[in-house]
């Protein structure tokens, strides 16, 4: 049988679950959008929305802050060839997701030297709840997963069989990850000295300098992108909240990181991303990363992970061994650094080392001469594929109604609808209040994806409790939150607008009210 045979059909048979109702599951959110219009505008143009050609990091100005480019340019690259939709900007990276899925196989592979070991990995990866929750988001977080399964797969390769051009690609992937989220720029250079120290312990010393070349090589365009913007970690400091960088300067900031309060407080954050309430039950701390009824990994982990865990410390001088190890401790330390908990989507690079624990846990149940045990790993590995239909089914359902508000709490999908049903001649101007969540990012997504550019150069956005709305012209529209404080100086008898219609939410309830200005 052909060694890439199983992962490509475990991949192939994941396709249909990762695909379906891709454009209606989840509610599309504000990120997305973010992405999206970016995304359209390069393809359209080749510049971003600054009117920047083909820009190494993408500026978002509503955070003064910058995005790393890897996903813009995977979504405009499929929009060069489809219109703009849910659909088509998510494609991307349920892309990302399969490969993933078909990675891990042959990680695994090289790890365990087992077929049928490796199967387990690659199925695992599939049906872990995080996975298929960030692979059908048209959000970056994922993308550092599928880089570093793919520098995995040649690191270990390279020390299997010492190739000069697999150790040039692994380094070359290590600097595109850098390209993908922000959190890679911590785990890039971990992964890089652990890349070093493991081609060093094991006789492959001539491959550090490909390595380290293929690395480089790929982050130039970038170190020369800084060089030009030396105001940048100043800017992503402030945006984290590392420190005050306006009362302190890099040195000083790093004392205030390091200081003894600085350090029980990230330990702390640190431990709570291995709470195993988090990791196998409740999953995140908000709707968009977690349907809140299963974690992070399906229960079956619980075992699997501590019995892994054991499995490689008792084999921790081989360098497959703490490299797996050093992979699953160490994606909380990018998100720990800014105080977040539960933030799972910072450190889902803990999702494929998992899974590669979990499957050296399930080889050692599996192995081992109790057939109690061996009875109890089968019944775990039943109950995955149980608990998973359960969770899938709920994702499908429920989870999309009551998740709907913190994707898109202005209803934008509904109230865009209503507006882009009217005749562009008999609305004078569109007025969209900026109490509605994202409403910068998620009208002019809405509009493009409607092909209503005329809507579009007419929308403006205000604040209802400063702006004053007399200076607005006759017939146009204002959409403002349905209990705005503000309505009742502009609604009712003597005031400046009525009300023309509500607008429900995807949960049914009342969302958004459209004013009409007298």
């Amino acid at each position: 049988m052909r060694p890439w045979l199983p992962a490509a059909v475990i991949a192939a048979a994941a396709a249909p679950v990762y695909f379906w109702q891709l454009a209606s599951v989840p509610a599309f959110g504000g990120d997305e959008a973010r992405f999206a219009i970016h995304a359209h505008e390069i393809a359209l143009t080749g510049r971003d929305l600054d009117g920047t050609s083909f820009p190494v990091l993408f500026r978002i100005h509503e955070y003064s802050f910058w995005y790393q480019p890897g996903l813009f340019y995977a979504i405009a690259a499929v929009l060069k060839l489809a219109p703009l939709n849910e659909w088509t900007a998510r494609i991307p990276m349920v892309v990302f997701g399969l490969a993933n899925i078909a990675l891990i196989y042959f990680v695994a592979r090289s790890l365990l030297g087992s077929a049928r070991y490796s199967v387990f990995a690659s199925i695992g990866l599939a049906v872990t709840p995080a996975h298929l929750i960030f692979s059908r988001q048209a959000l970056d977080y994922m993308l550092p997963v599928t880089l570093a399964l793919a520098w995995l797969g040649c690191l270990l390769a390279v020390l299997e069989r010492a190739g000069m051009r697999l150790a040039a690609a692994s380094g070359a992937l290590l600097g595109v990850m850098v390209y993908t989220h922000f959190s890679a720029w911590t785990m890039a250079p971990l992964y890089f000295v652990l890349s070093v120290a493991a081609l060093w312990l094991s006789d492959r010393r001539r491959a550090i300098l490909p390595f380290a070349a293929g690395c480089a090589v790929v982050l130039l365009p970038l170190a020369l992108w800084l060089a030009r913007h030396p105001d940048f970690f100043a800017q992503m400091t402030a945006h984290y909240g590392l420190y005050d960088s306006q009362r302190y300067n890099p040195l000083q900031g790093a004392r205030e990181i390091v200081n003894w309060n600085g350090i029980e407080t990230r330990i702390a954050v640190y431990w709570d991303y291995y709470n195993p309430g988090f990791l196998f039950m409740s999953g995140g701390a908000g709707m968009t990363a977690a349907t809140r009824r299963a974690g992070v990994f399906l229960l079956a982990f619980a075992v699997f992970i501590p019995c892994g865990l054991a499995y490689l410390w008792q084999r921790r001088r081989l360098p497959a061994a703490w490299i797996v190890l050093v992979g699953f401790f160490t994606p909380p330390i990018a998100v720990s650094m800014i105080g977040s908990r539960y933030l799972v989507q910072r450190e889902l690079l803990i999702v494929p080392f998992g899974v590669l624990v979990a499957t050296f846990g399930v080889a050692l149940l599996m192995q081992h001469p109790s057939r109690w045990l061996r009875g109890a790993a089968i019944a775990l590995l039943v109950s995955m594929p149980l608990q998973f239909i359960v969770f899938y089914r709920d994702y499908l359902g429920d989870y999309v109604t009551r998740s709907a508000i913190w994707f898109d709490p202005g209803s934008f999908k509904q109230t865009s609808e209503y507006v882009a049903a009217k005749d562009s001649a008999a609305i004078p101007e569109v007025w969209i209040s900026d109490a509605l969540d994202d409403a910068v990012v998620h009208w002019p997504y809405q509009m493009r994806k409607r092909q209503r550019n005329d809507l579009l150069q007419k929308s403006h956005y205000f604040a209802a409790d400063r702006y004053d709305v007399n200076s607005i012209p006759a017939g146009s529209l204002l959409l403002l939150q349905h209990n705005d404080v503000n309505l009742p100086r502009l609604i009712g008898e003597g005031r400046c607008c009525e009300v023309e219609s509500y607008i429900n939410g995807a949960d049914g309830n009342r969302s958004v009210v459209v004013l009409v200005k007298r």
